[in-house]
């Protein structure tokens, strides 16, 4: 693998075009990240399609470039707008912006540009490490395994979502519901088409992605009120630059720096999990370990590690169920695995076996877009800033054209530009409902790898139940999920913080 990782990081670094999609999608993310209220998902949704045309390694790490500068983003504005960019830098808020309006607004910034990339070169080595010996495993899986992971992946999503279980369960329904729409492979017979022809071949994945997670997202942009300037950018430039960590800094905050970042990682392979609470666990636990705790939300630094580095460590945690299992641990992570089945590249142990390169080239994208988005923290925050001062009047149509072209530029279809706008104005309604949507796109494109491996294990057993519990490895993943769900579920009640 050292072999094939070493090849990859000189593909990219000898061609110009691959390091402009870097740097690009980079970009792209910090923006996104650092504008309030869009998030991860909708960087990666709205600029999805445009990723299609490209080879599928450099389709993924672009993907992985917007989630990473997106993170980061969402941190700089939490610090100095005390408004978290992103959900995942809810926990960072609780320090960072006291701590910059202390006096210190460089020194903050830095410490959530260097903790971001600290966890997210941590979760790059720990994915580089662990997913070939968890694929090495799962090449002995069957078809009962698979179904377990499926459906306990599920419902972990299900339960940690936040708000009530039931409608996380609900969410994970819909999702499946709407994979079973169009012709059933088995059978041949047409299933929820109601003689709409282009319903054969099921919902597209990009108008889907799309109606789920940017649509709503326009339509609440476009309800909030037009505010001004935030921070003019000539005087972020001047007082908000962002400063390097001092050797003193980096002997008081390494401890945390790693167990955030462990936490971070550990968090982000348990499916569903996500960023946010990977957060507000490693935050909880800082405080819990920390010499004086009643110090956590005045404004330290430890406070700020925790969120961070914890936040940036879930890419790489998320990606090794994602690619060696073929469960997504995120839903990031779930639209990435969807574009290697666009590509005709199937999640799991075959990957690393008969697509190695592809594996290699996943890796080094993910250590080159951390670094990028670190240097561009460093470097190029100060005009970031200035995007809070887009008026939603510029922002909103904008955004509406890009979902536009990018569905219409998969397959020429006004049906697909059709199921968009349904089910972005049906997810509107859900979000209203608060009903989380990411099970859904996990129910979605896990429900035809779900559907397939339980008619293979059912006709293995001639129908019985009980295949799932006398394999060892399915009764084992039974049983490790249990105890990872329940030791997560009381932590989240530990650590959720005081409404």
């Amino acid at each position: 693998m050292l072999v094939e990782m070493l090849d990859a990081f000189l593909a990219i670094a000898t061609s110009p075009s691959s390091i402009a999609i870097v740097l690009g999608s980079a970009l792209v993310g910090y923006m996104i990240g650092v504008l309030p209220g869009l998030g991860v998902l909708f960087g990666i949704v709205v600029l999805l399609p445009f990723t299609l045309k490209l080879p599928p390694e450099l389709g993924i790490t672009a993907l992985m470039s917007i989630f990473v500068g997106a993170a980061t983003g969402g941190g700089l504005t939490a610090a100095v707008l005390g408004i978290p960019g992103t959900p995942m830098a809810t926990a960072t808020l609780l320090d960072a912006y006291p701590m910059s309006k202390r006096g210190m607004p460089g020194q903050t910034i830095g410490t959530v540009i260097i903790a971001s990339a600290f966890g997210g070169i941590f979760s790059a080595i720990f994915l580089t490490i662990f997913a070939p010996y968890l694929a090495r495993v799962a090449i002995n899986f069957g078809a009962p395994e698979f179904v377990v992971l499926v459906l306990l992946g599920l419902s972990t999503v299900a339960i940690v979502s936040h708000g009530s279980m039931a409608k996380g369960f609900l969410s994970a329904i819909i999702g499946l519901t709407l994979a079973m729409v169009g012709t059933d492979l088995a059978t041949a017979m047409q299933r929820f088409t109601f003689g709409v022809p282009e319903l054969a071949v099921g919902f597209g994945m990009i108008p889907v992605l799309l109606g789920l997670f940017a649509i709503p997202e326009i339509i609440a942009l476009a309800e909030r009120e037009e505010k001004g300037a935030c921070v003019p950018v000539k005087t972020f430039i001047k007082s908000y630059a962002p400063k390097w960590l001092t050797k003193k800094d980096w002997q008081r905050l390494w401890p945390g720096l790693f167990r955030s970042s462990m936490i971070g990682s550990t968090v982000g392979a348990l499916p569903g999990a996500g960023a946010d609470i990977a957060a507000f666990v490693s935050y909880g636990e800082a405080k819990r370990t920390a010499k004086h705790p009643e110090k956590f939300g005045t404004g330290i630094p430890e406070g700020i590690v925790a969120s961070e580095a914890a936040n940036s460590a879930v890419p790489g945690g998320a990606l090794i169920p994602t690619l060696t299992l073929g469960i997504p641990g995120d839903a990031a992570t779930a639209i990435i695995m969807g574009v290697l089945f666009m590509h005709g590249l199937s999640p799991g142990p075959t990957l690393y076996t008969l697509h190695s390169d592809v594996v290699a080239y996943i890796y080094v994208g993910l250590f080159l877009a951390v670094i990028t988005v670190m240097f561009i923290g460093m470097f190029l925050s100060g005009p970031f800033i200035a995007l809070c001062s887009l008026k939603k009047s510029l922002l909103v149509p904008v955004v509406m054209l890009l979902c536009v072209l990018g569905v219409w530029a998969v397959n020429r279809s006004m049906f697909d530009l059709w199921t968009m706008f349904a089910v972005g104005l049906f997810s509107y309604v859900l979000r209203k409902l608060e009903f989380p949507l990411s099970p859904i796109i996990l129910g979605f494109i896990l429900g035809p790898l779900f559907e397939q491996n339980l008619r293979r294990a059912l006709t293995l057993s001639d129908g019985s139940l009980a295949i799932f519990f006398t394999r060892p490895y399915s009764l084992a993943i039974i049983i490790l999920f249990a105890v990872l769900v329940f030791g997560l579920i009381r932590t989240l009640k530990k650590t959720a913080p005081a409404k």
